[in-house]
Formats: structure tokens, C-alpha cells, sequence
């Protein structure tokens, strides 16, 4: 076996902790639209028959059930929201328009006008919304 493929076989590589996390994200979402296309198909068939509150049961169990994936996929609910979450969604946002804040190739200014020709995109100001 080759060096490299040794090395990324090491629990600790960060390469295979990425791939782990996108496996098992890519499951969830898998789970998810699954859970969507069947209950809405149920739910269509057991409204032409009459039968509408048989589906209950299953849809909220395997709700529950989808709910523990996302929790074993994401933690908890707001767990991803701590002090640094800003700061990583900024950083993530830079990287898409090919800036990165960490080599300081960009400032405070070039953020804000990306930020208002995005707002001009959409047609509508942030502080416009209620």
C-alpha cells in the first residue's frame, strides 16, 4: 500500500473526517427527500380514498426517526450557531466571490459592496423585510 493512501486511511487525516461528514450528510438528505416523496404520495393516495389520519402515525414516527439523523448528522439544534458561526459563514461567502479574508486580500469595503450588489440583485433592501 502506497504512503498516501495510508495516510489518508488515519482516523485523525482531516481529509477523511471531511469525506465521513459529507457521506453521512449526503445520507441525510437522501433520508430526507425519501421521508418528503413517500409521505406526500401517501398522503395523496389516503385523501382520494377517504382515509386521511392513517397515515399519522407512520409520518410522525419516522419524523422522529429523521429528526435523531439530523441531530447524529448536525448536533442539536442551534449547536452550529456558537460565537464563531459568523465569522465561518463570512469566511465561506468570501470564498465564493474568490476572496479569502485569511491571506487579507480583502477589506471591509469590498465585503459591503458585494453585499449591496447582492441586495440590488434581489431588488430589495434587508432592512426592508419585517
Amino acid at each position: 500500500m502506497c504512503s498516501k493512501r495510508r495516510d489518508r486511511m488515519d482516523s485523525n487525516d482531516p481529509y477523511e473526517k471531511a469525506k465521513r461528514l459529507v457521506h453521512k450528510k449526503k445520507g441525510f438528505y437522501k433520508h430526507l427527500t425519501a421521508f418528503v416523496f413517500v409521505n406526500i404520495f401517501i398522503l395523496g393516495s389516503n385523501l382520494l380514498s377517504g382515509h386521511l389520519l392513517e397515515s399519522i402515525p407512520m409520518t410522525f414516527f419516522w419524523g422522529i426517526g429523521l429528526a435523531f439523523h439530523y441531530i447524529n448528522v448536525f448536533g442539536p439544534v442551534g449547536s452550529r450557531f456558537d460565537g464563531n458561526w459568523e465569522e465561518r459563514e463570512i469566511e465561506k461567502e468570501l470564498n465564493r466571490m474568490g476572496y479569502s479574508q485569511k491571506s487579507g486580500e480583502v477589506s471591509k469595503s469590498d465585503i459591503d459592496d458585494h453585499l449591496q450588489a447582492r441586495e440590488q440583485k434581489t431588488g430589495y433592501d434587508k432592512s426592508e423585510l419585517v
